[in-house]
């Protein structure tokens, strides 16, 4: 998906670099304002919307990944927003997050499900 950098300017960022699987970091962006939420992969540089639950990030879907990335920050919380969290890809990319991994007692397998 390609990003509007004008639209993404206009959010202010709370940003957190991860490694959830071993070997696979990745930036983990949420708007303090309006509350969505991306990750940015480093290996590929690819940017999606996601969804983050206290034990998993679910990859939202294209049209919404698209959407998000090219409107500009709505300055608040949008309730058409908690319907676009519902489009998370089945089977698509996930990551374990950090409350997953500690109730796991043990690091993922670097398997993304």
């Amino acid at each position: 998906m390609e990003t509007n950098l004008s639209a993404w300017n206009t959010h202010d960022w709370s940003i957190s670099r991860l490694e959830l699987v071993p070997s696979h970091p990745i930036i983990h962006q949420v708007c303090c304002q309006c509350r969505r939420g991306f990750v940015e992969e480093f290996s590929t540089g690819e940017r999606y919307a996601v969804y983050a639950s206290i034990f998993r990030f679910y990859r939202l879907s294209d049209e919404v990944t698209s959407r998000w990335l090219s409107e500009r920050c709505p300055a608040g919380r949008v309730i058409a927003d908690e319907a676009d969290r519902q489009t998370r890809l089945p089977g698509g990319s996930s990551y374990p997050a950090i409350g997953e991994m500690a109730n796991n007692g043990s690091s993922p397998n670097g398997k993304i499900s």
